[in-house]
């Protein structure tokens, strides 16, 4: 059985050169996300609240509109696939997404009373999930 390398050897030149430009962009591009987040957390250490409880309430009241009308979406989905002649995941997924953001932002103004607090967090428990599930799948 060949390695990886004899293998990658082998493959055309055009090919390998496409793949390592691939895998150099791709790591450039997470690890400059990983330092944007980075930046991000620490200027959260900032100890002056920038947001009242009144936004915190209403970021909250958003994003559980923006689930539950995500939520809605999918289960009317082929009544929608009906209506609108096609399948449109792009539109619920939107609505899922931004009400996670709001709720998570919400959240973080009520807790802490800064603005992207929970955004920062949420995103770092993914990041978090996502290296343990990377982590036990290798182990």
């Amino acid at each position: 059985m060949p390695s990886f390398l004899e293998r990658f050897l082998s493959q055309p030149l055009y090919y390998q050169i496409l793949l390592v430009t691939l895998v150099v962009l791709v790591v450039g591009f997470l690890l400059y996300i990983l330092w944007q987040l980075i930046g991000y957390s620490l200027a959260l250490t900032k100890t002056k609240p920038d947001a009242t409880r009144m936004e915190g309430v209403l970021r909250v009241l958003s994003g559980a509109t923006g689930l539950s009308l995500g939520v809605l979406m999918l289960w009317f989905q082929d009544w929608l696939r009906h209506q609108m002649a096609g399948s449109l995941m792009v539109l619920p997924l939107g609505f899922l997404a931004a009400g996670v953001y709001l709720l998570a932002d919400g959240l973080g103004v009520l807790l802490l009373r800064r603005s992207g607090v929970g955004v920062v967090l949420f995103i770092w428990s993914i990041v978090i999930g996502v290296g343990w599930l990377v982590y036990s799948c290798v182990r």
